[in-house]
């Protein structure tokens, strides 16, 4: 979803929803090797319980996350 403002006051590039599957400590790995440890530690069960889904909003302002599910 696109939106575009041309009043001035709100001004929106992009609204949507994804699926966050959490955040990883990659160290100072870089390139292949921190997509390789990211994919192993969000596989596992515990990972698994964490997903949610969130909303996000894009504006020149900055970007807005928000979790649908509030977990």
């Amino acid at each position: 979803m696109l939106g575009i403002g041309l009043d001035g006051d709100f001004f929106c590039l992009a609204v949507g929803s994804l699926m966050y599957l959490g955040r990883c400590e990659v160290e100072i790995l870089t390139g292949p090797s921190a997509i390789q440890r990211t994919v192993e530690q969000l596989s596992t069960e515990e990972a698994a319980k964490k997903f949610t889904t969130v909303s996000f909003k894009v504006t020149p302002q900055g970007m807005t996350v928000t979790d649908n599910e509030r977990k």
